[in-house]
């Protein structure tokens, strides 16, 4: 039955192509095509092709699809494709012919095509779907890198409901990320005017007060935002690293306490409190935070050992650290090389817990060393594993033994870009194939001059060095194995 209904398709089709239309010959063809239709028990099918023969003006249209219809049962993609463009060439409005390439192209695992269709059907037919359907279309547009067509679909489910949140908070970031500020913070403020409870909606509005330099506005924006929601972690985040960045250090310390005390323990909010301290010269306390935020870190000895910082650009980098070091720890004879030692913070986790062998070495290579890293390398209890270098990093290496380390972990703190790339170029020299480098100021970056950016110099040492290099970790810090010299 199947193939009689193929081939009764086909003789449809030619008989519409021919250069010569004949009416006798289509009425057959769609007789042919009911009765056939009618026999598998698909009866509104068997009926819409019955009804043709008597047509004397058949609407193509309609034709074109009921034949994508056939094809589509038949699995006939190809097709059922072809019938359904040919639909919309004689009538480019027909949104039901698009609704049904998209079902196809899902079939087929189209996705762009599929995501292009199902765009049309609701461009054309925007009631065909709700809110939620047009959400999911932007958001597949978002994927795709069309925002503007993300935007359209964003709007249109907010206008079918108006209490889909997401919706707001997505076409907000795409107007963010298109640079038009107001129209963006039109976006939240229509949705915090439906919903005044959204803190969400007030930290994206400080959010871009922030961006454009009106930080006391921000400010005041991120303190509404914790009005609403108390245990909005973002919002105090963002507050205290402004009110840090405006030196106003009580009212920051006053932050990281409430933090402390309503939403709970976060290792930035001791690193904070640590810092706000610092400035006003409460010394121990600020110790006691540094220490906290290690010990949430899973770095218990820095506390059990009272090491004293009084400052944490280390910790948040542990879990990463974690990840690729522990093939290292307890390994015997590991040389590790570390230049940028300053109060000791990576150092003394390094020698807590990778560099634990008795036989383990750490090079500290620094500019200058502060008066801390003395005093907490000693309370490591592993100071004869270290070995102090003080002065100009790029002339210390040159003195060091090639092929002969483990890791090397660069922590250079000039930010500048010919410096990190001549500093790893040295360092690749004195590392073992197989041992590991770490670059933490990978990510960072100075807008005023963008040029210098670390980055830089690390990208122009890692193109001249391709093929020798696996990389392992590449965020704000970079970590590469060595896998050939």
């Amino acid at each position: 039955m199947y193939t009689y209904l193929t081939d009764a398709i086909t003789a449809c089709e030619q008989a519409l192509e021919s250069p010569s239309p004949n009416r006798a010959d289509f009425a057959s063809t769609c007789r042919v095509l009911g009765n056939i239709l009618q026999g598998m028990g698909r009866f509104d099918d068997a009926i819409f092709w019955h009804s043709r023969v008597f047509d004397d003006k058949p609407n193509l249209v309609q034709v074109y699809a009921k034949l994508g219809s056939l094809y589509t049962s038949q699995q006939q993609w190809q097709q059922a494709i072809a019938s359904y463009y040919h639909a919309l060439s004689l009538q480019p409005d027909f949104a039901e012919a698009y609704w049904s390439l998209a079902e196809i192209y899902s079939q087929l695992g189209k996705k762009d095509e599929e995501i292009e269709c199902w765009y049309q059907t609701l461009s054309l037919k925007p009631q065909s779907a709700k809110a939620q359907g047009h959400y999911k279309l932007g958001k597949a547009f978002l994927a795709q890198g069309k925002p503007d067509r993300a935007i359209a679909c964003f709007q249109s489910a907010i206008e079918r409901d108006s209490s889909l949140w997401a919706a707001y908070y997505e076409l907000g970031e795409c107007l963010i990320a298109q640079g038009k500020w107001d129209n963006a913070i039109a976006c939240y403020r229509q949705l915090l005017d439906l919903d005044p409870n959204q803190a969400k909606g007030h930290y994206k509005i400080a959010g871009i007060w922030l961006k454009q330099g009106m930080v006391d506005t921000a400010i005041a924006a991120f303190r509404r935002s914790i009005e609403v929601d108390p245990n909005f972690p973002g919002a105090y985040r963002e507050l205290i690293q402004l009110l840090i960045q405006q030196q106003k250090w009580d009212e920051a310390i006053v932050s990281c306490r409430a933090v402390i005390g309503t939403v709970g323990d976060y290792p930035w909010t001791y690193v904070k409190l640590g810092d706000a301290l610092v400035k006003k010269g409460e010394l121990t306390e600020a110790y006691t935070c540094y220490q906290k935020a290690a010990q949430l870190r899973g770095w218990d000895q820095c506390a059990q050992k009272d090491y004293r910082f009084t400052e944490d650009r280390f910790t948040f980098k542990i879990p990463v650290w974690e990840e690729h070091l522990q093939p290292l720890a307890g390994v015997a004879n590991a040389q590790c090389l570390e230049i940028g030692s300053f109060q000791g913070n990576s150092a003394c986790w390094l020698l807590d817990t990778i560099l634990t062998n008795p036989s383990a070495r750490l090079t500290c290579v620094s500019p200058y060393f502060q008066e801390e890293f003395a005093a907490n390398i000693t309370k490591t209890e592993a100071a004869e594993k270290v070995t102090r270098l003080e002065g100009k990093p790029e002339q210390l290496l040159n003195s060091l033994d090639s092929n002969c380390y483990d890791l090397a972990n660069i922590r250079d703190r000039r930010h500048k870009a010919t410096i990190a790339e001549q500093n790893a170029l040295l360092c690749w020299k004195l590392l073992k194939v197989g041992g590991l480098m770490i670059v933490n100021n990978y990510g960072w970056s100075n807008p005023a001059k963008p040029q210098e950016a670390p980055k830089i110099g690390i990208n122009r040492f890692l193109d001249s060095v391709k093929g020798q290099f696996e990389i392992l970790h590449q965020d704000r810090v970079l970590i590469i194995k060595k896998i050939a010299s």
